[in-house]
């Protein structure tokens, strides 16, 4: 997918995507794309005014997504944007500073051998 594209997707969302807890635009520092596949597009986006959080999916579709090599897309294409469900949000991942003194400890040994033993067997 071109970086062109997700910009334009990413626009769309600031302008027409709104928080469905407390209905504030989504600012473009709290959207991160959680992944790509083909022409589809998965976000995950943070209010800034209530924290909460929402998964925004976009495709790119129209008769123009890929022209062949050498020509120019003459109209662009149609971005479609799934609207986050209202009073749907993405829990938040809460690390404690001791839950991360816990998982550092228990990695400390690790030099991947656990997962080479894996496909021995």
């Amino acid at each position: 997918m071109k970086l062109e594209y997700l910009q334009k997707i990413i626009t769309r969302i600031q302008t027409q995507i709104y928080c469905p807890k407390c209905k504030a635009p989504f600012v473009k520092d709290r959207i991160e794309v959680q992944g790509v596949k083909g022409h589809r597009v998965e976000f995950s986006a943070e209010c800034s005014e209530c924290e909460a959080r929402a998964q925004i999916s976009a495709e790119i579709s129209g008769p123009n997504v890929l022209p062949p090599k050498g020509v120019k897309a003459i109209t662009p294409p149609e971005i479609k944007l799934k609207r986050p469900l209202p009073d749907f949000e993405i829990p938040k991942v809460k690390l404690s500073p001791t839950h991360l003194e816990g998982l550092k400890s228990e990695l400390k040994g690790f030099k991947g051998l656990d997962v080479k033993q894996l496909f021995e067997n």
